[in-house]
Parts: C-alpha cells; structure tokens; sequence
C-alpha cells in the first residue's frame, strides 16, 4: 500500500525548486517513507529518475531503487501532494542487461532545462511535429549516463532524444509512430 506523507510538511512540497532532480532527491532521502523503507533494504541502490508534466496531474519525479539481488524496483513519487511509495516490483529486462547505479554527482540540469534542449532539437530536426506531451527518464546505458527525453507528438509519433548527463551533448535521437512501437 502506498504512503502519504502528512500536510505538516508544507515547506517541502513539489519536487523541489526549479524542478532540481537533486532537490527532489534531498528531499526523498529526508523523508520518513524513505528512511523507514531505506532500514528494511540498504542494499538498493539508486537506479533511475521518472519526470512527467501533465496539465491533469502537474509535475511528478519518480526515483526508483534498484535490488540486484531480488531483481526489483522500489518507486518513490515526489510531488505537490507529498511521497508516496509505491509497491516493490519485479523490473522486466533482457538476461544479458545490467542496470547500473547512477552517479548522483553527474545530474547536471534541472527538469525544465533538458526539456528545453529536447523541444530545441525537435525544432530543429523534426519541425513538422508538434509536442502534446514530454517526460524524460535519467538513468545509466551503455553509452553512459543519459536523460532519455521521449516526446509524444499530435501526429502520432514518438521523438527520442538521449544527451549525456554531464555536458547535456545531444547522443543519439530517432522518431518513431505509435504503431511501430508495438511491433
């Protein structure tokens, strides 16, 4: 069952200021969810951030924590409302992929920032195909660590756009429709 943190914690509501991912990490690592949680698992590391913006829902940060050992994900949300925890799960991946502890001190640019620098790139090389919605996850490939920026166009398309966390260097970026993401 998920868990709320109370209204009493008004000064920390939001993901943090200016969208920090680091902010909204301070403030998970402060937060009773996570230090009850963190005595129950210390051997999880941190394996991703989740950031999504709706008009319906507003901002979210998810940070999830990794269990090599049991092969599962722990999620915690950040936003407006508080944090919640959200179930362990079993994380779905091909045999041969690790995935990697991220480095906490290459988290360069805030959420707003490598936003920006994907709807620059889509300008620029896919002007034809406007933006209804955009959320990036911030984890760790084979060609490092990245902010993997999908955006979802109203000509039903997906836009991909991977820059390295570090120097925010675009590395690689694709397009893709709907329909062949099914495939």
């Amino acid at each position: 069952m998920a868990k709320k943190t109370s209204a009493k914690e008004k000064p920390n509501k939001g993901p943090g200021k200016a969208n920090s991912l680091k902010s909204a990490l301070d403030r998970l690592e402060k937060s009773p969810e996570y230090l009850g949680w963190r005595k129950t698992d210390p051997s999880s590391f941190l394996a991703h951030f989740f950031y999504m913006e709706s008009p319906e829902e507003g901002k979210s940060v998810q940070i999830g924590y990794y269990n090599a050992e049991r092969e599962r994900m722990t999620t915690f949300e950040v936003s407006d409302a508080g944090i919640t925890v959200q179930p362990e799960l079993e994380v779905l991946k091909k045999d041969d992929v690790e995935l990697l502890p991220l480095d906490r001190e290459v988290i360069g640019f805030d959420c707003e920032e490598i936003l920006r620098k994907a709807d620059a790139e889509q300008a620029s090389k896919y002007p034809g195909a406007p933006v209804f919605r955009r959320f990036f996850i911030l984890q760790k490939l084979d060609i490092g660590q990245v902010y993997n920026v999908t955006l979802f166009t109203q000509t039903f398309k997906t836009l991909n756009f991977k820059f390295d966390a570090k120097s925010g260097e675009l590395l690689k970026h694709h397009m893709d429709t709907l329909i062949q993401m099914g495939k």
